[in-house]
């Protein structure tokens, strides 16, 4: 995954949960591969799947629940989507993105003035883009556009992609199109890591990353690639 072969990865995560399957961390995995390529619908359902084997003992976890009830809002599925993220709150409920999809999830079924429950909930716990940007957007559809505008404008300075109000109105514009994808119908095949491979893999990220690369990436130069260096099989 790291090599950003996530086909290859959700490949190994679902060899995993074939042979493990009671795995969670593989099913968590597994849906993140397709979520990241906006694979909505199939992410959820491997996520759900996961659902039964999260740990019990374990109060902070829950991200099988709630990136299921992530899916299920890009979906359209809101019922779901809240009913999956309320699940959630059973075993946290300070789950600040947790709130923030509930929230989200109401503001397309038109219940405002829930919603906005849900959302200033979130943000106190913890201010993030996404709940500042959609507490933002109800005071803008209830037509306080000086308040929705102090949220906005924390949320822009926390993502530089945040959009104004008057041209989208919901957060498609982060998430996009759901897509299907179809790696277990046909198996990705494997690239040839060999000397070209591996020569043509660090130009290309040299050339995307630049010398800004820690800015970009969080890590210096050196860091990253002797963490890439580890991945080459002898």
């Amino acid at each position: 995954k790291e090599q950003e072969d996530a086909a290859g990865a959700y490949q190994c995560f679902t060899e995993a949960i074939t042979k493990a399957p009671g795995y969670y961390l593989a099913y968590y995995h597994a849906g993140k591969c397709l979520f990241d390529q906006k694979a909505y619908k199939q992410a959820m359902e491997i996520f759900t799947k996961g659902i039964p084997y999260t740990p019990e003992k374990v109060q902070y976890e829950y991200a099988c629940l709630q990136e299921a009830a992530l899916c299920a809002v890009r979906t359209g599925e809101y019922d779901k989507a809240i009913e999956l993220a309320n699940s959630a709150l059973k075993k946290n409920e300070s789950a600040d993105f947790v709130l923030r999809i509930i929230g989200e999830a109401l503001i397309f079924q038109n219940k405002l003035k829930e919603a906005k429950g849900y959302l200033e909930r979130s943000v106190e716990i913890r201010s993030i883009f996404s709940n500042n940007w959609l507490l933002g957007l109800i005071y803008y559809l209830q037509g306080d556009e000086k308040t929705a505008d102090k949220f906005y404008q924390v949320a822009a300075q926390k993502n530089g992609k945040a959009q104004p109000y008057a041209q989208h109105t919901s957060l498609h514009y982060i998430y996009g199109d759901p897509v299907t994808v179809n790696w277990d119908t046909q198996k990705p095949v494997s690239a040839v890591k060999d000397q070209a491979y591996w020569d043509q893999y660090f130009a290309d990220m040299l050339s995307k990353y630049g010398p800004d690369m820690y800015n970009k990436t969080g890590k210096f130069s050196d860091e990253w690639l002797g963490g890439k260096l580890l991945t080459i099989p002898e």
